[in-house]
């Protein structure tokens, strides 16, 4: 410390009069600037719980814009949030993006709420658990998307979901040869978690996975021996 100043406080004590009040940081995280809206960023993670709930509520008037693009960025980032902010106040928020018209919106918005199934107590909250199950159709279409990133958060989702998305099984079974290795590792993933819950067409599913074996993955090859060892006895023959 000299002359009185903590220099080391200094560049947080920058971020805060860069930013101004914690009232403005929904803006800044909006900023075209990529160093404000890391600077933002950072700053929102230094909140408290309640002022980062406050931040977010602000982000909702954003998702009113008819940008598409301020709309996926703000879903986005909603998405990614930690869970307790995500369940105690982004969860409306993630509600409406994942109703919105754009792909990319959409997916953000159930990408946050498949997050929150996963905590406890969360999966029988019906507010959210239902209307993520009734966008399983979407997600199944999303693994066809251009966008590999659509594809691979798509997949992901639909092994948050678990069981009600059954029907996804042969979409992702087909995801095991995607050209992409993030669509390929969520679809393994995903299949781990859905398979063993269904009566399925085990046949085609366990060479599917066993092909998985020739990937140039070893985790991809990894989580095949274990979705089939979770088969159990109908993949034994195999």
């Amino acid at each position: 410390m000299k002359n009185g100043l903590n220099w080391k406080a200094l560049p947080i004590l920058f971020t805060v009069l860069l930013l101004g009040c914690t009232t403005s940081i929904s803006r800044r995280l909006l900023s075209s600037d990529k160093d404000v809206q890391r600077a933002a960023t950072g700053l929102f993670y230094r909140l408290e719980t309640s002022s980062q709930c406050a931040v977010v509520s602000e982000m909702a008037q954003f998702l009113e814009s008819k940008d598409n693009k301020t709309r996926r960025v703000v879903a986005r980032f909603l998405s990614e949030i930690k869970h307790d902010v995500q369940a105690k106040c982004a969860a409306p928020l993630l509600l409406k993006a994942l109703s919105d018209e754009d792909l990319y919106v959409s997916i953000h918005g159930a990408h946050g709420l498949g997050r929150l199934l996963g905590l406890p107590g969360a999966g029988k909250a019906e507010s959210f658990r239902r209307p993520l199950e009734q966008k399983v159709p979407f997600l199944i279409n999303a693994l066809r998307e251009d966008d590999a990133e659509v594809r691979g958060t798509a997949a992901h989702i639909l092994g948050l979901i678990g069981s009600p998305a059954e029907d996804a099984v042969p979409s992702l079974v087909r995801a095991l040869k995607d050209n992409a290795l993030n669509v390929r590792l969520e679809a393994v993933v995903a299949l781990e978690e859905l398979v063993p819950k269904i009566n399925g067409d085990w046949p085609y599913i366990i060479v599917a996975l066993i092909a998985s074996f020739e990937d140039k993955d070893d985790w991809i090859c990894y989580r095949a021996a274990i979705t089939l060892a979770r088969i159990g006895k109908p993949a034994v023959p195999a």
